[in-house]
């Protein structure tokens, strides 16, 4: 323990409304005491607080203070537990504290507070002191004295007390749970504006907490009709409660005639009255329960339908209000329980190898009954449950209630199941879903519902063989690894052969995957060891189709050539590719098509004529909008395998994971509108780490991630190192930057919401121009800009100098075309030799030319220097010849760019990869920079929107992101 030599502690104290006390100190020197000192002095004999151990320690910029709950407190200040080695001060608070808690003390044990029902009917809940008349004028000489003393609180502090003493103490939140479910009027404060009372005492009367002058209580009752059939009515009739000794004594009629039981003749003349005031108030709030002949009374008997409005909105109100109702003791389980159908498999469905069942479209051997409340019924009962019109119903002894919403929902699955049988997708949610529920329950959280409204209405047994493959999957261990194919020519490291393997497995069941390894762990080659064993084993029964962005159709025909010579491919690209019924004959001699995104769309009908084996998205992300034409497009193609391959399924928002995987197994989660509600939405809300985790045990057995530092994978690939290289603006930029703001800024007060929105992106993409050239807003030719106008352009030139000084080679990223036309013309001007640039517009051809000569192709003439637009060249590309990448300008996800690093950071560098990212200091770059710092983390898991969130802040936010802060020039 340290040792202080303390004369005194200086105690501070201060009031914190909704915590309770702050406390902190300094010692003789007036240096602030540490919190865990000083818990230890002030707390160390206090055993409510476990001496110090359970009170949070709460920081600010000058010192740290120990927070003392308000119920806690009461029993502290009485006697405050210090330690004996330190002396404390408290100051002129510490007697007037002890001289309020003794007060507070005394209130909570004798129960002296109440609801305050001018602060509870605003909503908020409020205790107040009610002391018995002799001890009223003492209590209010304390408040005086504490006011006085500077302690004008100790009526909040009672009611944070008692707030907490619920909380804390067990007994007291038990008698308190018994009070809510005996007057339900304390759980919510609408019935204080409906009652007609006449003031706070008539409140607390209905409400119970004050003692009623009458002996008995009334409480209206339901009763069920003595015929089961419903032909009879149910009966409405009060029921009276002994107070004294809690039984049950006499049943009223609501025109009050004694029907069962005999009152005491004291009750005799109270009840009339009684009965008459809990009639006024029922039928201020419930008019429809009045008699018609007579609208001072309450009805005595209720239709069916009547009697359901009673107990599922009647009722409520009535108890809301303070009035005692009796409900039938089974209405409590039965509207807890939801009816479902209940599928079993038959014995024996599980499919052979050849067929497995997840890979059947529907099965039909399966039998369903009705379950409801723990209980199945026979098919008869099911059938005439289905069929009938009612919702209150009796069955053996028991009455259910069948919600008519829910019934008619039944009704429409049934007639699904008996014409369709069950779909292989509710068959996944059953097998995955149910082992993700059971893990979570085993950790401690709460199960997983289903995100599909039809899978909330249907529960499906599962033989063993069944949830052993869905076991196998989840864990993705114990599938079989496919041997070599023969036919492939190269080799693979485990952890390919792993990934081959799993695509293998997953076809066996019908099931799509996404591989989504790092960048660089070698998707392609997984994907084609994959598909030659497809075909050395027989199963390849038909053409398949692999698309891929435009950019990166060159790279797969090389790597197709070099690792399965013998494969039947065919590039269907340009002008030349073959449509209609030229089409068609192709489909019966070639085993793999390749076209790219855009022609998915534009041939649709070609691709949507063909029944296709397999079918793989490449660099799925562009996928990831649903509502793309492409994607809708490639949505409709059929195949009997779907694949996707990608290392970023999440770029931006969780409903790209939800695009790529409805593409893989359509509906297995539910409707994308269905999934934003119930999972996207809530996680922008509360970014609940719980329902994350849920998530991803849901697409676990669809989606295979390795990254390149596990220690499984083995690369041994040299280290990538960060840096961040920060300039200043010139006075040009400054001034152009200013310029851009004012006039942003000038306009966008004026402007409607979607003009708003546009006119901020535009000013977005200028700021970051001006930050980049001053040339590339103003729109100069490449061929005249003057390098000297933006520092990012000179330490660019200075650091390549220093690249290619050692004969190393580089690749230049950029967001912009017109800005790598000006990188090209400058490096080239600067340095003599050629510049290759890849953007969009670039032909295929000179695309794969251009990746060749940089990655030498054999020819020894190796240029040095690669520009590439962020879009274009960020993926699918190896440039492995390079070991430095500059990122001109920065892009707001990190995972893009982290895509464009790993073009050079891959399987074949050999070298020290060194990446740059280039920034302006005091503009929107530097708080760009900041925020992806921020995201890094939910780059791997799920991040915000892309740059549109930008036009949605409001003028002042956007003000803070955009103005220049210093330093500002150079």
């Amino acid at each position: 323990m340290m040792e202080y030599d303390l004369k005194t502690i200086a105690v501070q104290i201060a009031w914190k409304r909704t915590e309770g006390f702050w406390l902190w100190a300094s010692d003789d020197a007036g240096f602030p005491l540490a919190a865990e000192e000083l818990r230890r002095i002030l707390f160390g004999r206090h055993r409510r607080s476990f001496f110090g151990t359970i009170l949070e320690i709460k920081s600010t910029s000058s010192f740290e203070a120990i927070l003392l709950d308000s119920w806690s407190a009461v029993d502290y200040w009485q006697q405050p537990a210090t330690l004996q080695y330190a002396s404390v001060d408290f100051g002129k608070q510490g007697e007037t504290l002890r001289l309020a808690a003794n007060w507070l003390q005394r209130i909570l044990a004798e129960g002296w507070f109440k609801p305050e029902l001018s602060v509870w009917s605003e909503g908020t809940w409020h205790w107040a002191p009610v002391l018995p008349a002799d001890q009223q004028r003492a209590f209010q000489t304390m408040l005086t004295q504490v006011k006085e003393a500077g302690i004008p609180y100790v009526e909040e502090w009672l009611h944070g007390a008692v707030a907490a003493c619920i909380d804390q103490v067990p007994e007291v939140e038990e008698t308190w749970a018994r009070i809510l479910d005996a007057y339900p009027a304390l759980r919510t404060v609408s019935s204080v504006s409906q009652l007609d009372s006449d003031g706070e005492e008539q409140w607390l009367e209905e409400i119970g907490l004050t003692t009623e002058p009458r002996p008995f209580a009334v409480s209206l009752q339901l009763a069920e009709p003595e015929d089961e059939r419903g032909k009879d009515y149910w009966k409405l009739q009060f029921r009276l409660k002994d107070r004294e000794n809690g039984e049950w004594t006499a049943i009223v009629g609501t025109d009050g005639i004694l029907l069962d039981g005999t009152p005491p003749e004291t009750w005799l003349g109270q009840i009339p009255a009684a009965l008459g005031s809990w009639t006024e108030k029922a039928l201020k709030l419930v008019p429809e329960l009045a008699e018609p002949e007579s609208r001072m009374q309450l009805k005595s008997g209720l239709t069916e339908e009547e009697a359901v409005r009673f107990l599922t909105e009647f009722s409520l109100s009535l108890a809301q209000a303070g009035l005692s109702i009796w409900l039938p003791g089974w209405w409590g389980q039965a509207v807890r329980s939801t009816p479902r159908l209940k599928a079993k498999l038959q014995p024996g469905m599980t499919a052979s190898a050849a067929e497995s069942l997840f890979g059947l479209k529907h099965v039909s051997a399966f039998q369903v009954r009705l379950a409801l409340g723990g209980k199945e019924y026979s098919e008869e009962e099911m059938a005439a449950l289905l069929q009938t019109k009612r919702q209150l119903v009796k069955l053996h002894g028991q009455w259910i209630f069948l919600d008519p919403v829910i019934m008619a929902k039944l009704r429409k699955r049934m007639k699904r199941l008996q014409r369709q049988g069950l779909s292989s997708h509710e068959l996944l949610q059953a097998a995955f879903m149910r082992r993700a529920n059971d893990l979570q329950e085993a950790e401690g959280e709460k199960s997983w519902e289903a995100v599909e409204a039809d899978a909330e209405l249907l529960d499906i047994d599962l033989d063993d063989a069944l949830q052993a493959a869905s076991e196998m999957l989840m864990q993705k261990q114990g599938f079989p690894l496919i041997p070599m194919p023969a036919a492939f020519q190269g080799e693979l490291r485990s952890y390919q052969r792993q990934g081959a393997s799993w695509l293998a497995y997953l076809f066996e069941y019908g099931l799509g995957g996404c591989l989504a390894d790092d960048m660089g762990l070698g998707k392609t080659i997984q994907w084609i060891a994959y598909f030659l064993h497809l075909k050395e084993t027989g199963r390849l029964t038909g053409p398949s189709l692999l698309i891929c962005p435009t950019s990166v159709l060159g790279n797969w025909q090389k790597e197709l050539e070099r690792f399965a010579p013998s494969l039947r491919v065919r590039l269907h690209h340009g002008p030349e590719r073959q449509r209609g019924d030229d089409f068609a004959e192709l489909l019966r001699d070639t085993d793999l098509f390749l076209t790219s995104y855009a022609l998915a769309h534009m041939d649709r009908e070609e691709f949507s004529s063909a029944e296709w084996c397999c079918l793989c998205l490449d660099e799925a992300q562009n996928v990831k909008n649903s509502y793309t034409k492409q994607a809708q497009a490639i949505r409709t193609f059929r195949a009997k395998h779907r694949v996707a391959l990608t290392g970023t399924p999440i770029e931006n928002r969780l409903t790209e994971l939800w695009s790529i995987m409805d593409f893989l197994n359509p509906h297995y989660l539910g409707s994308n509108r269905q999934f934003t509600k119930k999972v996207v939405q809530p996680l922008e809300k509360t970014n609940d780490p719980v329902l994350i985790g849920q998530v991803q045990r849901w697409v676990q057995p669809f989606l295979l991630r390795r990254v390149k530092k596990e220690p499984a994978i083995q690369l041994d690939l040299p280290d990538k190192q960060e840096f961040k290289t920060y300039v200043t603006l010139t006075a040009e930029q400054a001034a152009l930057y200013e310029s851009v703001l004012n006039k942003l800024f000038d306009s966008i007060e004026k402007l409607p919401p979607m003009e708003r929105r546009g006119t901020v992106l535009a000013a977005l993409t200028r700021l970051k121009q001006v930050c980049g050239h001053p040339a590339l807003l103003l729109k100069e030719s490449p061929q005249h800009v003057r390098a000297d106008r933006s520092q990012k352009l000179v330490r660019l030139l200075e650091m390549v100098q220093e690249v290619r000084a050692k004969g190393e080679r580089c690749l230049i990223f950029t967001q912009f075309v017109e800005m790598g036309e000006i990188l090209k013309a400058v490096l080239q001007q600067r340095f003599k030799e050629e510049v290759l640039f890849l953007y969009g517009g670039v032909p295929k051809q000179e695309r794969d030319r251009m990746i060749e000569r940089f990655q030498d192709g054999g020819h020894g003439n190796k240029p040095g220097l690669f520009v590439l637009s962020l879009k274009a060249g960020g993926t699918g590309l190896n440039l492995t010849g390079a070991n430095h990448v500059f990122h001109y300008d920065r892009w707001w996800n990190p995972a893009v760019e982290n895509q464009a690093t790993d073009r050079a950071y891959r399987i074949g560098q050999t070298r020290e990869v060194q990446v740059h990212k280039m920034i302006a200091l005091g503009t929107l770059e530097e708080r760009i920079d900041e925020m992806i710092d921020r995201k890094q983390e939910w780059s791997r898991r799920i991040v915000g929107s892309g740059e549109s969130w930008v036009s949605e802040l409001s003028d002042n936010e956007l003000k803070s992101l955009f103005e220049l802060r210093q330093p500002l020039l150079s």
